[in-house]
Order: structure tokens, then sequence, then C-alpha cells
């Protein structure tokens, strides 16, 4: 088995403190900048697979949906 190793430094301990703030500024950002022509999709990253295959998922559903639409 092998094991990860985490190098942890200050500078890490000092964005956590600030995690509140950068959640803000993330939620502001998806808000202000997502439109109807291009909307934010928000994939979870914590498991690559599953990233990957919900990535492909989204470009398939919006690909099949424009298809229609032009039909």
């Amino acid at each position: 088995m092998i094991q990860k190793k985490w190098k942890i430094t200050p500078e890490d301990w000092r964005n956590r403190e600030k995690w509140h703030e950068y959640q803000k500024a993330i939620d502001e950002m998806l808000f202000k900048t997502s439109t109807y022509y291009a909307p934010w999709t928000i994939v979870e990253s914590n498991n690559k697979r599953f990233a990957r295959i919900k990535v492909l998922k989204e470009v398939y559903q919006k690909i099949e949906q424009k298809l229609r639409m032009s039909r």
C-alpha cells in the first residue's frame, strides 16, 4: 500500500483561517458570472474518476440539449 505524505505549511493554516472568506468570494463569483448561455457547473473533485465522469456526462447532456433545440 502506498502512503501519501502531506506537506502542510504555515501558509496552509493561514489560508484555512480564511475559508469562510474564500467561500463567500466563490459564491459571489458564481452568482455574478453564471448566465443562461454560459452557466457554471460545479464538479466535486475529491475523486478524480467521479469528477471526470461527471464532466463527460455534463458535456454530453449539453450537446444533446443543443441538438434537440436546433431541430
